[in-house]
């Protein structure tokens, strides 16, 4: 019997490191061209944007019509179909669905 009882704890905290790891896991993709890059990414998150010259930006928190965004100081929240500049970039978030955001990058 305790080897059971054992098994089913150490299978629940199983479970719950791999909820974690679900719920905590960013990735992103940039494809830039002629001074727009295009950024598609998951989670919260810090990334490097530029085709010539990178800067970092912040990406977060993310909200259901909203996202944040930051760079060098100067942060701003932007609603879907909107622009926002921070650090001399024009950002415009394409979409948000859950912790998925696509945005739009120009460079002044």
């Amino acid at each position: 019997m305790r080897i059971r009882a054992a098994s089913a704890a150490a299978l629940a905290v199983v479970a719950a490191l791999l909820m974690l790891l679900a719920c905590t896991t960013t990735s992103h993709s940039t494809s830039c061209s002629g001074g727009t890059c295009v950024v598609k990414l998951t989670g919260e998150q810090t990334l490097d944007v530029g085709a010539a010259e990178e800067r970092p930006l912040k990406v977060g928190p993310i909200e259901a019509d909203a996202v944040m965004v930051a760079s060098a100081g100067e942060q701003a929240k932007i609603t879907v179909g909107q622009t926002g500049t921070v650090n001399g970039m024009i950002v415009r978030v394409v979409s948000v669905s859950g912790r998925d955001v696509a945005l739009e990058i120009r460079f002044t």
